[in-house]
């Protein structure tokens, strides 16, 4: 399905679903015959994760759906003049100054809901970079600080008479104006000093407007890419062994390949075929000694150690012909 067509509509279940079935299918079976049987050797669910937690990176469409729809969550805060803006605008109202209120009507607007549904997932990764205080509510939203001074000062904002004053408005000439309904008590004294401590940082407004800042990106630009890399952190858990290796060693990639489902502990040795209903005297192949599973195979079997003995024993021969040829061709 094209990119544009993703980032612009929500895709249907069923519809990831399929294309999903194909990919695999693709990825396990290769162009044989499909009423050939082949295994799957690892859950779709972990292919689709990160090569940092092991897996093979491949991109999960229903999140790279979303992130695409991210973008026009970014659009609609950015771009002050756009007619499209304005139309969204008229359509269904604004709950502030960055985002309209969530549709409820139950024809004519299922596109902007799904786009408008990724709006708590996008200001979770955005704070507000402040210009000259119009925009930006002063105790509601995120812009001094990892919370809102909502959050970090509540008793504060219970006494405040300015609950939904914005930044500007709570400036004047002197400074920070900051107006209470009773008269403060000793330790609320010092809760406004914290807080006023806290604005020093911010005492200087400038002429230009308040924008968004991606906080995933350096420059504070929104970009698919991270959006979907935050996406995938907070759905994929690590389990600390140093998987990146597998794909950053310089060895051939269908070394590389090979090597990913021996780690997962997915290559198809007589103990997993049994576990996959096949019936047989599970044995190894080379010592008919012991079971035949993947640590046994690759690490314990006689056989496998005589032939990682042979060719440990041909590296070093081969980087002593190299060091006597390099001698002889110093002396000569």
């Amino acid at each position: 399905m094209p990119t544009y067509m993703m980032s612009g509509f929500p895709m249907p279940t069923n519809v990831i679903d399929r294309m999903d079935a194909i990919r695999r299918n693709f990825l396990w079976q290769g162009n044989c015959d499909p009423n050939e049987h082949k295994y799957h050797l690892v859950n779709w669910d972990e292919v689709i994760q990160s090569k940092k937690v092991g897996d093979l990176g491949i991109r999960n469409l229903k999140l790279q759906n979303r992130s695409l729809l991210m973008k026009w969550l970014w659009r609609f805060a950015s771009q002050e003049q756009a007619l499209w803006k304005e139309t969204i605008k008229a359509r269904f109202g604004m709950e502030n100054k960055w985002t309209t209120y969530m549709p409820t009507q139950p024809y004519g607007t299922g596109v902007w809901r799904s786009i408008r549904s990724q709006w708590i997932k996008f200001a979770n990764n955005c704070k507000i970079k402040v210009g000259n205080g119009g925009k930006t509510l002063f105790w509601e939203d995120v812009w001094a600080g990892q919370e809102t001074l909502k959050n970090k000062y509540p008793d504060l904002f219970n006494l405040s008479l300015q609950k939904v004053s914005r930044i500007r408005e709570m400036r004047d000439n002197q400074g920070w104006d900051l107006k209470f309904r009773r008269h403060l008590n000793d330790w609320e004294i010092n809760r406004v000093a914290e807080l006023l401590n806290t604005l020093e940082q911010y005492k200087d407004l400038t002429p230009n407007e308040d924008n968004l800042f991606w906080l995933p990106d350096k420059q504070g630009r929104f970009l698919v890419g991270s959006a979907y890399k935050t996406s995938q952190r907070s759905v994929c858990q690590s389990s600390g062994w140093p998987w990146e290796m597998i794909w950053k060693v310089k060895v051939p990639f269908k070394v590389a390949c090979f090597t990913w489902p021996l780690a997962k502990q997915a290559t198809l040795t007589q103990d997993n075929l049994m576990k996959r209903c096949r019936q047989f005297c599970s044995r190894c192949s080379f010592c008919e000694c012991e079971i035949e599973t993947i640590n046994h195979l690759f690490l314990h079997c006689r056989e496998t150690e005589v032939m990682a003995d042979f060719h440990q024993f041909k590296r070093h021969k081969l980087d002593y012909a190299k060091e006597h040829q390099r001698g002889s061709s110093l002396l000569e």
